[in-house]
């Protein structure tokens, strides 16, 4: 019985190789990127080469710029356990609430719903423009943590002057942030 199994897997091995292909080559292929929908290019982050410009008179008071990540166009320490950023995106990049509830999540919070929006977003006047405005604080794990964000629209693009670090280093640098994002021209 054992050599007849033996025999078996032999004449198995031996039809396998006769019949296989005999050719040596490998074949590479090169197939196409997936096309880009036309959602994708809305949301898309600005990449460098693509102009998007703006001019800060002078830092505060022991803030010094510091390198940026790939889809922030300036950061800043602020000499405290707060970081300052500044970020630009075409289009709405998901909307006000989007954005809203993109940032409680960030803090620990539960999404908010449409009918809070009003309570949550703030419009306030800096200097000749109107803003949208979200402070928000930490819950659970982000306990300790907050975050202070203006955002508004221009010329297709939504821009972010956010701040966020520890609630008490953020909520001593609110008023020296919103003078920085006042000063801002762009």
């Amino acid at each position: 019985m054992r050599a007849t199994i033996q025999v078996s897997i032999l004449g198995c091995f031996f039809f396998c190789l006769s019949t296989s292909c005999s050719r040596d080559e490998i074949s590479v292929y090169k197939a196409p990127k997936d096309a880009v929908t036309q959602h994708e290019k809305k949301t898309e982050p600005y990449s460098s080469d693509k102009e998007v410009t703006f001019e800060v008179s002078a830092l505060p008071n022991g803030w010094k710029q510091v390198p940026a990540s790939q889809l922030v166009l300036a950061a800043y320490d602020t000499g405290v356990d707060a970081q300052a950023t500044i970020t630009a995106f075409p289009g709405d990049v998901g909307g006000v609430f989007a954005n809203v509830n993109r940032w409680r999540r960030q803090m620990g919070l539960p999404p908010a719903v449409d009918s809070d929006l009003n309570n949550i977003v703030q419009r306030v006047q800096l200097g000749k423009s109107v803003l949208n405005f979200v402070e928000i604080h930490g819950s659970g794990e982000q306990s300790g943590q907050s975050v202070l964000v203006y955002f508004f629209m221009k010329e297709g693009k939504t821009w972010f002057y956010k701040m966020s670090g520890g609630a008490k280093d953020v909520q001593t640098q609110k008023e020296v942030f919103t003078q920085f994002v006042e000063s801002i021209e762009g």
